[in-house]
């Protein structure tokens, strides 16, 4: 990615080296801990230095880190008195055995230090033991003898330490000589006061952890874990203080929320991934999350292909079959998939492992796993897989999207929507509203008492008001004409709905109960008992289901009011709330919200099998309507009703084809209903979205059936 508007380089997300240090001291907004910690070690030097291994996934910060310790060291007086700080490129191709690697040190310090003289002394050594090549392979090495003795005399000359920064140390250790040369790198970074020596790696080096190595348990090992979402946000917000664009940041981060928690799964803290995420939306704050992902994916596809193009033509098809599993495979899995010898697809998938584009995961009976490495590498190939496979992703970030939402803090309804729903407010005078709106949005600087009528009546000048959102102004409004004319029900309900709004539900009430309706319409009614609901009036009117039956009120309210009089769990209720279920199932019999409703209402009862047959008509007409991708309700009632029903909602959820596009709570549900194996051989990342949703269904059955919240544990 090329310098954009935002000032973002494309050497600070690839090769951080190619930075000035005072870009790369700007950007540097993570990884401090690490850093302070072996700049302790540095400070604390004596006459045992403390190696450190950091070990952390491609794109967490490895590079970066390393650099910035060299950039500390030079501006730090004292450490700079101490040490000399020799950096390493990120992969030293010309290192074939020991003596080349301390070759490497000299010609280093001499391009940091611009000095000639430690380029003159390997030029020296390499001709005065050139001759002599085929000799030293017999016995112990002069030349890496040699080039140690002048490294270390440099050091001393120049009164300062050498502090070795070594990116892909793992490739380092595992060019020497087992049997001679790692002993004798062991011996120098145990012995040698004047070096000390910070590695990184991808992966754990099995020479620090293994007993028998030579270099068991040498180094301070310092892992980066991925960020989490708090601290992806905290990332985000600093890069946005580097650039200049804290504001913009912050807007960000305050709107969608609920999106970049739902890219923080998908990428899994990726400090890489998460500043191209901010370079996007700092190009287009408002894209859509599908757009977001797909553009953050492309930034990958050159060196993802080269990865997969670089494997042999059966290491492709066991790549292939790995990615397509996506969480963790055996060597039977692989080998019944591509129709192969398991020997075959057992080797195949060890050079995966060695190239470090797998790793190995234990599961369960002790059986040996397979899954590719990096997982935002793994969601790209499965992206770019054909027809086949991408819907299956789609409906995946269609659940994410869902699971979120649903989080949100619900919104107070707009008085609009409110009068709309209840059937007091025709078009037109909504649209004359809407015109007076524009009229007060022109004269947004007058005083109120300088407003003229911004439309021809006074109702209309209210709802103008209430789509302008000034809502103190119209209470104001509606008080005054009340005064005028009381039996007037669109500005009544307005009253109510703009104090109820405000918290003064009792308010609302009276306002709606003062009314010189006699007999009441059916809507004042619908209000009265829903705001008694509320207020735990138990005086709710038991021929409210006769009253609303030719109303006109659209069936959803009256289903939405069934539901609010179940969830007071008061029996002497129940029959008025199964007569408004059944008035508007007859009214909608395919209207989901009515169907939903009834699975609130027959969970209220204790009837969760009744539930179950609602859920799954409810889920069979969105299906119908084509609005499967916008059910967070009906997922929500799937959630309550898998707490107690796992495998019963897993068998509804296969009847409507949502297996493959609910997959987290597939999981779960397998999961709650005692298959437990299965949690265990899911991919990380999708076990830890797995067990949130595990949490949402146990806190929803506490919440809406406290009796069935035993079944699932604690």
């Amino acid at each position: 990615m090329a310098n954009g508007k935002n000032g973002l380089k494309a050497t600070f997300l690839y090769n951080p080296a190619l930075l000035s240090q005072e870009e790369l001291r700007s950007l540097f907004v993570a990884r401090h801990a690490e850093r302070d910690r072996i700049l302790g070690h540095l400070r604390a030097a004596g006459s045992s230095p403390q190696h450190s291994l950091v070990i952390g996934e491609r794109g967490m910060g490895k590079t970066t880190l390393l650099l910035r310790l060299a950039h500390s060291v030079g501006e730090e007086p004292d450490l700079k008195a101490q040490w000399i700080a020799v950096r390493f490129d990120e992969e030293q191709y010309n290192i074939g055995e020991l003596a080349d690697f301390w070759l490497n040190c000299l010609e280093k310090i001499a391009e940091d230090t611009h000095d000639p003289e430690p380029i003159a002394i390997v030029d020296q050594l390499i001709d005065e033991h050139s001759a002599r090549d085929k000799e030293r392979k017999e016995r112990n090495d002069p030349l890496e003898a040699a080039a140690f003795l002048r490294l270390k005399q440099y050091s001393i000359q120049h009164g300062r330490r050498l502090l070795l920064l070594v990116d892909n140390l793992d490739l380092l250790l595992a060019r020497l000589d087992p049997r001679r040369e790692a002993h004798r790198l062991r011996e120098v970074l145990q012995q040698e006061t004047r070096i000390m020596l910070v590695g990184a790696s991808t992966r754990p080096i099995l020479e620090t952890f293994d007993y028998d190595s030579p270099f068991y348990d040498l180094f301070d090992v310092i892992k980066l874990e991925p960020l989490n979402l708090d601290e992806t946000l905290d990332f985000l917000r600093k890069l946005g203080t580097s650039f200049h664009r804290e504001a913009e940041t912050a807007a960000v981060i305050e709107q969608r929320g609920e999106d970049l928690s739902i890219l923080h799964i998908l990428t899994g803290g990726n400090l890489r991934t998460t500043t191209l995420l901010f370079s996007l939306l700092q190009e287009d704050p408002g894209a859509k999350l599908e757009l977001l992902l797909d553009r953050l994916l492309d930034q990958y596809t050159s060196s993802y292909k080269d990865a997969i193009e670089a494997l042999p033509p059966q290491g492709q098809r066991v790549f292939d079959s790995l990615a397509r599993a996506w969480n963790p495979a055996t060597a039977e899995d692989t080998a019944r998939d591509l129709r192969i010898e398991r020997g075959v697809a057992s080797a195949q998938l060890h050079r995966l492992v060695e190239r470090d584009l797998a790793v190995k995961v234990q599961l369960p009976q002790r059986s040996l796993g397979f899954q590719i490495r990096d997982r935002f590498f793994n969601l790209w190939y499965l992206m770019r897989g054909g027809r086949r496979r991408r819907p299956n992703l789609r409906s995946l970030l269609g659940f994410l999207e869902l699971f979120y939402r649903r989080r949100r803090p619900a919104e107070p309804e707009s008085v609009i929507d409110r009068l709309q729903r209840l059937g007091l407010l025709n078009p037109g005078l909504l649209a004359e509203a809407q015109k007076g709106a524009v009229l007060l949005a022109q004269r947004e600087g007058f005083a109120q008492g300088e407003m003229i009528f911004a439309a021809g009546t006074s109702r209309a000048h209210l709802l103008a008001l209430c789509l302008r959102q000034q809502y103190e102004s119209a209470e104001k409004e509606a008080e005054a004409l009340l005064f005028i004319n009381p039996a007037d029900g669109l500005v009544r309900a307005s009253q109510a709905y703009l104090l109820e709004r405000r918290g003064q539900t009792q308010d609302a009430l009276r306002v709606l109960s003062e009314g010189p309706e006699i007999p009441p319409p059916a809507w004042l009614r619908l209000e009265r008992a829903r705001l008694s609901i509320a207020l735990r009036d138990t005086e709710i009117d038991p021929a409210l289901p006769l009253s609303v039956m030719d109303s006109g009120i659209p069936a959803g309210e009256i289903a939405a009011l069934a539901v609010a009089l179940s969830r007071r769990g008061e029996h002497k209720l129940v029959w008025t709330a199964q007569g408004l279920l059944s008035h508007a199932l007859e009214r909608a019999p395919q209207d989901v919200q009515v169907l939903l409703a009834g699975c609130e209402v027959e969970l209220a009862s204790e009837r969760p099998k009744q539930a179950l047959v609602y859920l799954r008509a409810a889920l069979e007409a969105a299906r119908r309507a084509e609005t499967l991708a916008e059910a967070g309700p009906q997922m929500d009632m799937a959630l309550r009703l898998g707490a107690h029903q796992p495998n019963e909602v897993l068998d509804v959820l296969k009847a409507v084809g949502l297996v493959e596009s609910w997959v987290p709570l597939t999981h779960a549900l397998v999961f709650l209903g005692g298959k437990t194996d299965l949690l265990e051989t899911l991919a990380p990342e999708m076990k830890i979205f797995t067990l949130s949703v595990i949490a949402a269904i146990r806190e929803a059955a506490a919440v809406s059936m406290p009796q069935a919240a035993g079944v699932i544990g604690n």
